[in-house]
């Protein structure tokens, strides 16, 4: 099993000579991105040109995190084609942090007085990943709210590998479930699409409904925690 989310700064494709606050950045993003999309674990030179261009203006990394889930989720609804990557957030990261404003909220779930994001873990599907769970139930745990835009970024990133890792222990039955629904749900776009097109849009979408089969996990209602 690959662990995408733990690669260097380099495969991030951000190069050397870069502030290691700026590589950790990219690499969260990176991870980010290719959870959400699956293909290739990297960043292409375009997004790691922009990257570097939006963290050297201070655009936070939670910011980007969320601009990204935004971009997938539509690019989802909308069936749009090709693959999706940064440049696709730039117009949702004005929204952050009003995440209410961008989409329907998610339904509440109920809070638990462990932890304030405890709480996003009440409402899972009765069939998921024990082990996914308890590892995200760890990260959460250990995150701190005394500075929310670290919180923000830390907790949407390991979301973001509970993602992976479900996805990564699905069995070739389960995934082929959620593949045969994406191709299904792409209807006539699947005849227009070359063979490499299609598999990566597939992936990209099977890899979206698992994400709805975990509503209480949306960004937003992260974010809702951290940053009321």
């Amino acid at each position: 099993m690959i662990d995408r989310t733990n690669m260097s700064g380099k495969e991030a494709g951000v190069g050397e000579g870069v502030p290691q606050v700026m590589s950790d950045a990219a690499e969260t993003v990176r991870g980010h991105l290719v959870a959400l999309r699956g293909g290739a674990p990297f960043l292409s030179p375009t997004d790691a040109s922009l990257l570097l261009q939006w963290l050297e203006q201070g655009v936070s990394t939670a910011a980007i995190l969320w601009g990204l889930d935004r971009a997938a989720t539509v690019r989802q609804a909308r069936r749009t084609r090709g693959p999706l990557t940064l440049r696709h957030a730039k117009r949702y990261l004005k929204n952050f942090p009003s995440v209410g404003a961008s989409g329907t909220p998610s339904a509440p779930v109920a809070a638990t007085p462990d932890h304030p994001l405890l709480d996003l873990l009440c409402d899972m599907p009765a069939h998921h990943d024990a082990q996914a769970h308890h590892e995200l139930r760890d990260a959460l745990t250990d995150l701190s709210l005394d500075h929310p835009d670290q919180a923000a970024t830390e907790a949407l990133s390991a979301v973001s590998q509970f993602f992976v890792s479900t996805w990564e222990r699905l069995s070739d039955e389960e995934r082929g479930a959620y593949e045969g629904e994406a191709l299904q749900q792409l209807g006539d776009l699947a005849t227009l699409l070359g063979d490499a097109d299609l598999q990566e849009m597939i992936e990209a979408h099977a890899r979206g409904l698992l994400r709805q089969r975990y509503p209480s996990l949306s960004s937003e209602n992260i974010l809702r925690r951290i940053q009321p």
